[in-house]
């Protein structure tokens, strides 16, 4: 009886533990690479290119002497929801082999420390590129498919630890024991050519940034920055940016699309025109905002609205006097406030100063002005702050 409990405990312990594990596993995808470049390296043939040749040739034989592999792949082509890779690999279709009844042969995978062409890479211009060893696999001489993991070294890749110029593959290299693999290269047919997989964990985000163009002036007169910004709350973190423009109220279209900036200059404005922006955010997940109403607006150009001083006497006794302006506008068009400015004729240095602020968006149409500089000649101007708007 205490043996059969003993059992039915261990029974109960197992299933407990498969549970948890099918509770808690965590879906994975997988991405797959082509090679965007590929070439074989052979000493015996120290100046000449093989980039357009198959098949891609490792270990040694009498011809070629030691032959070397080397393989690049465009990581930025991955997808943009990767949270965690779990496991990157060569997917090598292996099609020739030699001797007849050779022993797995040990292929290493090494980094590439610097750029390199396949239509102009040689034994003598890139068998030197070979970095650390990243990854070792036994390929047996059976016709197939074979795997090299090199996880470790192409997420340096992904994340930028490392700048990718590749793998180089290095086999046996023995004159006094000559022994071949052959695979197969990106310019042939499409099942057998070099790739790249990654195993990953996506990330588990459902919901969409938000992103929103940062306020404009109310108007100006030379080419203006455009910036925008955005949050994520979810885990994914956001990727690129939508901005979209309008004229004078017409229809939306795309000024930029699926940029990681956050900023640009907008040149293209035509004066009088009215140019209004919005922005939305796509994040690492896939997820995406929708557009809402305008988030900027600005006048370009031209202000209807304007502003002007009223005509000063020639010659004031008084320190202080007053300064009156006048506004007018369109009908329909709303003046916030004027910006009045000054400057002093400086009779020493024979020159004027820097025009200096007085009133800034003030709703006054005059005010008392004491002279900063005492006795002396000085000019003043305004100019209405109006909202960038079309006429009601």
């Amino acid at each position: 009886m205490l043996r059969y409990r003993l059992i039915l405990l261990l029974m109960l312990l197992v299933g407990l533990v498969s549970l948890a594990q099918a509770e808690t596993a965590v879906p994975t995808e997988t991405a797959a690479l082509e090679a965007t470049a590929d070439t074989t390296l052979a000493s015996a043939l120290p100046s000449t290119s093989f980039g357009a040749t198959s098949p891609l040739r490792l270990g040694s034989n009498t011809n070629q002497g030691f032959q070397r592999i080397l393989l690049q792949f465009d990581v930025t082509q991955l997808p943009t929801n990767i949270k965690t890779v779990t496991r990157a690999y060569l997917y090598l279709y292996q099609n020739g082999h030699a001797p007849e009844f050779d022993a797995p042969m040990n292929i290493n995978a090494h980094h590439v420390t610097s750029p390199w062409n396949e239509q102009i890479a040689t034994w003598s211009n890139s068998s030197n590129k070979a970095g650390d060893q990243r990854g070792t696999a036994a390929f047996p001489r059976e016709t197939g498919f074979y795997e090299l993991d090199i996880t470790n070294l192409a997420e340096d890749w992904r994340t930028g630890r490392l700048d990718n110029y590749g793998v180089m593959l290095l086999g046996s290299e023995d004159l006094n024991a000559l022994r071949e693999r052959s695979f197969g290269t990106r310019e042939g047919s499409a099942p057998f050519r070099p790739r790249l997989f990654f195993d990953y964990i996506p990330f588990n985000d459902n919901a969409p940034p938000t992103a929103a163009v940062n306020p404009l002036p109310t108007s100006t007169f030379a080419p203006f920055t455009v910036s925008w910004s955005g949050s994520d709350v979810g885990e994914a973190g956001i990727y690129t940016y939508d901005v979209q423009v309008r004229q004078n109220s017409g229809a939306w279209t795309d000024w930029i699309t699926q940029t990681m900036t956050t900023s640009k200059l907008f040149d293209t404005a035509v004066a009088g025109s009215v140019y209004e922006f919005r922005a939305r955010a796509i994040d690492r997940a896939y997820n995406q905002e929708a557009y809402g109403e305008a988030e900027a607006i600005t006048l370009y150009g031209a202000n209807p609205a304007q502003a002007t001083v009223n005509a000063l006497p020639g010659v004031t006794q008084s320190v202080t006097f007053a300064v009156s302006w006048t506004k007018t506008a369109p009908a329909g068009w709303e003046i916030t406030g004027v910006d009045v400015r000054y400057r002093f004729y400086d009779g020493v240095l024979g020159q004027w100063t820097a025009w200096a602020d007085w009133q800034v968006n003030s709703t006054a149409d005059n005010a008392p002005f004491t002279a900063p500089y005492g006795d002396g000649l000085y000019q003043f101007e305004a100019r209405a702050d109006s909202p960038p708007r079309h006429p009601r």
